[in-house]
């Protein structure tokens, strides 16, 4: 290892209070810690709806018309549909996002964290 990484700072997560350790450069600035655990959960909680429509959109999902606060969205193969829910303010909105995340993980056969990446990066039509 070069000499570039020469700090470990321990931190506690500002959600959670676990001991996070940093491995940093002496110009090393902290400016938020999260556990793993709290990171994803924090980065699921940044998704914009347009953004999950738009990908699931270009993936081939069909929306199918339902009479709720929610979307619900078909795949390509309809043996699966998701319910998206349309307000934030929702207690279980993050949780309901995570579900929704896991099941399109699960049918495209990828890791969730590759999911919440690929929706955090879709172009909004």
């Amino acid at each position: 290892m070069s000499g570039e990484l020469t700090k470990i700072v321990n931190r506690k997560c500002q959600d959670c209070d676990k001991q996070v350790s940093i491995l940093c450069n002496e110009s090393c600035q902290v400016v938020s810690v999260r556990c793993p655990d709290c990171f994803q959960t924090f980065r699921i909680n940044t998704i914009e709806i347009d953004r999950l429509l738009a990908y699931l959109d270009k993936k081939g999902w069909i929306e199918i018309p339902v009479e709720r606060t929610v979307i619900k969205m078909r795949a390509p193969h309809p043996q699966i549909s998701v319910f998206i829910p349309t307000k934030r303010d929702l207690i279980d909105y993050a949780r309901a996002i995570e579900i929704v995340l896991n099941t399109i993980a699960t049918y495209y056969e990828k890791s969730i964290d590759d999911v919440l990446s690929e929706v955090l990066e879709e172009k909004i039509k």
